[in-house]
């Protein structure tokens, strides 16, 4: 009952927003918010009054947010929204792929199908001496790689492999600056 009294506030939210004015949609946000208040308040006074549950169960009112969170998908608008970032993405995914095989030629790395880096680990002799504020000179802000492993004193890893260990955004950039990145990257762990 209270999951229907919020998806209905959540719709009237939405529908009253479409040209409506601010001051409807902010009357609909205050509706919104009230019920969320009164179905947090019964679902506290529920579990006040009720058999303990096992300790592996967890349980959470019903929150505006997750009302938010099944009209964005029921709406369709996850979809949506999901091929929009990807045709924002591809482009610069594919930039920065090339941009390794072109300016760091036999490097070894994994072409990811998605997401918003690209992890590379440079070959053992590369010049790493420094990497971090030599990159900082040259512009970039690299992470020290080392982070990314849970024990870097372990015996039986490859100490030096952390600080080999670059990982590249892509994400925030454009193809431009993307190529130039790398370059500039490349040029740091030759020389």
């Amino acid at each position: 009952m209270i999951a229907a009294i919020l998806r209905a506030q959540f719709l009237s939210l939405r529908l009253r927003a479409g040209g409506r004015g601010a001051g409807t949609a902010f009357a609909a946000l205050t509706g919104l918010l009230y019920y969320g208040f009164w179905a947090f308040f019964a679902f506290g006074m529920l579990m006040l009054f009720s058999v303990p549950a096992a300790e592996e169960t967890i349980l959470a009112p019903v929150l505006p947010t997750q009302a938010a969170v099944v009209e964005f998908h029921t709406s369709g608008a996850f979809k949506e929204n999901l091929e929009n970032l990807k045709q924002l993405y591809a482009p610069r995914l594919q930039a920065i792929v090339t941009a390794l095989k072109t300016e760091l030629p036999g490097l070894p790395f994994a072409e990811p199908e998605g997401g918003f880096f690209v992890s590379i680990t440079l070959t053992e002799g590369t010049n790493t001496t420094n990497l971090l504020a030599r990159a900082r000179e040259e512009g970039l802000t690299l992470t020290d790689g080392r982070d990314f492993f849970a024990d870097p004193l372990d015996d039986s890893a490859d100490k030096d492999q952390g600080s080999r260990f670059v990982r590249l955004p892509f994400c925030a950039l454009t193809p431009a600056q993307i190529q130039e990145g790398v370059k500039r990257l490349a040029t740091l762990v030759t020389r």
